[in-house]
C-alpha cells in the first residue's frame, strides 16, 4: 500500500469510526438498561430519552464530520498549491536552478579538494577575505563568472556566491521545515519533486562542510544563547542527514 492510498484509507476509517462509535455506544447503553431493569415502562421511558438525545447528537456529529472532511480537503489543496507554486521553483526560477547547477551540482569533491589545496599552498585563510580567495582560485575557475565561481565555504563570506548559496539553502530549508517539523509534506512529496537535488547536496563535501561551519560559528558566536533560536538551515541539515543515512543503509544492504 503506497503512502497516498494509506492516507486515503486512514481518512475513510476515521470518518466511519466517528459516525458509528456514538451509535454503537447508544445501542450498548440501551441493551444494558434492558438487562438491568425489570420495569418495562421505565425502560421504554429511558429509551425514549436516549433516542431524543441521539436525534440531537447525530446532526451535531454529522456537522463535525463534514467540517473535518472540509478541513482535510483544504489542507490537501494547500499542499498541492505549495508543491506546484513553491517547491517547483527549482525548475522555473533561473537563479535558483543556476545556483544549484554551478555552486552544488558541478562542484564535485575532487574539485573541492583542489580548491582547498590551492588555498593552503598560497597561504589563503579566512582572514584573507573572499577577494584574495577568488584571486587565488582564478586558474581553477574554468572561465566561471562572478556569482558562479568555485569557493571555500569558510572564506567566501560577503561574496555574491555566498548570498546565492544561502538563498538556495534557505529555499530548501523551507521545504524541509514543512516536512520535518509541520508534517505538511510527505516523504513522497519531497522525493518526487526535489529528491534528486537533495541527494546531490547530501553527497557534496562542500555543502556538508558549510553546514558544519555554520553550526560551529552559531555556537561559538553565542547566537544560540543570545537569540534562543536554531541555527540557519536547521531543518535542511536534518533532512540531508536523513538522506545520507538512507543512502548508507541502501548501500550496505546491497
Amino acid at each position: 500500500m503506497n503512502e497516498a492510498t494509506e492516507r486515503s484509507y486512514s481518512r475513510t476509517r476515521d470518518s466511519v469510526f466517528l459516525v458509528l462509535a456514538p451509535i454503537f455506544g447508544v445501542m450498548a447503553i440501551v441493551a444494558a438498561i434492558f438487562m438491568s431493569h425489570e420495569n418495562t415502562d421505565k425502560v421504554i421511558e429511558t429509551s425514549y430519552s436516549i433516542g431524543a438525545a441521539l436525534i440531537v447528537a447525530i446532526p451535531a456529529i454529522a456537522l463535525f464530520l463534514v467540517a473535518n472532511i472540509q478541513l482535510r480537503k483544504n489542507r490537501e489543496s494547500q499542499r498541492a498549491a505549495f508543491l506546484g507554486e513553491y517547491v517547483s521553483k527549482i525548475f522555473t526560477d533561473r537563479e535558483l536552478s543556476d545556483t544549484f547547477h554551478y555552486l552544488v551540482y558541478t562542484y564535485g569533491d575532487n574539485r573541492f579538494c583542489k580548491v582547498k589545496m590551492k588555498l593552503k599552498d598560497d597561504g589563503i585563510t579566512k582572514a584573507s577575505g573572499h577577494e584574495a580567495m577568488y584571486e587565488c582560485l582564478d586558474s581553477l575557475q574554468d572561465g566561471r563568472k562572478e556569482g558562479f565561481r568555485f569557493y571555500h565555504p569558510d572564506i567566501f563570506q560577503g561574496s555574491v556566491e555566498e548570498k546565492r548559496l544561502d538563498s538556495l539553502l534557505g529555499y530548501f530549508n523551507i521545504i524541509a521545515y514543512y516536512h520535518v517539523k509541520e508534517k505538511f509534506l510527505f516523504k513522497n512529496d519531497v522525493n518526487g519533486h526535489v529528491g534528486y537535488h537533495l541527494a546531490v547536496m547530501a553527497a557534496r563535501n562542500v555543502i556538508n562542510e558549510y553546514m558544519t561551519i555554520i553550526e560551529e560559528d552559531w555556537e561559538k558566536g553565542g547566537y544560540a544563547k543570545e537569540f534562543g533560536m536554531q541555527q540557519p538551515f536547521h531543518y535542511l541539515k536534518i533532512l540531508l542527514e536523513e538522506l545520507a543515512l538512507e543512502r548508507g543503509v541502501r548501500h550496505n544492504g546491497r
